[in-house]
């Protein structure tokens, strides 16, 4: 779990809050909450719209908010509170957050089921931000942005098991120097993962089986084996095998088919024979 967002608002996910109504009739309008509130549920949906935008400023002490179907004019309201350090966003109806570059204490920003959302530069003037999460953003495929803020230390991107993330390359990520935590659920459209070999703080990546297993193999060369779980067993299991059903499945990374490990066992070695070549040849060359 990412520390910003585990940390945020003592939630589990967004969705979890904000598609409940009920928490957002407690408080109808922004009036509603004391003045020594530190945490707030906002919602743009027109029905339900939070009255009293212009009084957000006032409230100093809130560091975290989470919004439902915001739209720009209330990001621009909301970038004007002084404390804001945290934002859930759920559904919002923008494209472009670049109104939140004027929050300037702002450390994460939480967004999902952003439909609009086909690229991370609205991002690239955010100098406060340490944690970025965009979950199902399905038309999101450029990441350019990232790279204008070095100081990430935690990102997740990813879609739905049966959508995945498609995104043109990882090159924006590569000078993430700092960055130690990386949820990446991505098909990448280059095929390369090269890029997250510089990411030289990184602690925990959570890769799916999108990547190639020959790019997840030189990454297995160049960052720790701690790091990602599938260095060390580059493949998932599944019990769907048609002659029993108390075979064991392999499902490998992208690029080889997936087998029955009780019905062609030689295959499971031979996976993982390629996957060790790959990787120690990388090692032995110190290059990609």
């Amino acid at each position: 779990m990412l520390k910003y967002f585990r940390e945020s608002f003592g939630l589990v996910r967004a969705r979890d809050v904000l598609s409940n109504p009920d928490n957002f009739r407690q408080f109808d309008a922004v009036s509603d909450y004391p003045a020594g509130a530190r945490e707030m549920l906002l919602c743009g949906r027109k029905k339900d719209e939070t009255r009293g935008w212009e009084l957000l400023p006032g409230y100093s002490r809130v560091n975290a908010v989470m919004g439902y179907q915001l739209q720009e004019k209330h990001l621009a309201m909301v970038a004007q509170m002084p404390g804001l350090q945290r934002l859930g966003l759920l559904n919002p109806k923008v494209d472009d957050f670049s109104a939140l570059a004027a929050a300037k204490k702002l450390e994460a920003v939480f967004i999902e089921d952003a439909t609009n959302l086909s690229t991370l530069s609205s991002f690239a003037q955010f100098r406060s931000l340490r944690a970025l999460g965009i979950l199902d953003a399905k038309r999101l495929n450029d990441l350019s942005g990232l790279e204008s803020i070095p100081q990430l230390e935690e990102l997740a991107l990813q879609c739905g098991i049966w959508n995945a993330l498609k995104v043109q390359t990882l090159q924006p990520l590569a000078g993430l120097k700092k960055l130690k935590i990386l949820y990446l659920h991505a098909e990448v459209a280059d095929n390369s993962f090269e890029p997250l070999r510089h990411l030289s703080s990184l602690q925990e990546l959570s890769l799916n089986l999108q990547c190639p297993y020959s790019e997840m193999a030189k990454l297995a060369a160049f960052l720790p084996e701690k790091t990602c779980p599938y260095f060390a067993e580059p493949y998932s299991t599944a019990n769907t095998c048609r002659k029993a059903a108390t075979h064991t499945v392999i499902v490998p990374a992208k690029g080889w088919s997936k087998f029955c490990k009780d019905c062609h066992p030689a295959k499971l070695d031979e996976y993982l024979a390629e996957f060790a070549r790959i990787r120690e040849d990388s090692r032995r060359r110190k290059a990609w």
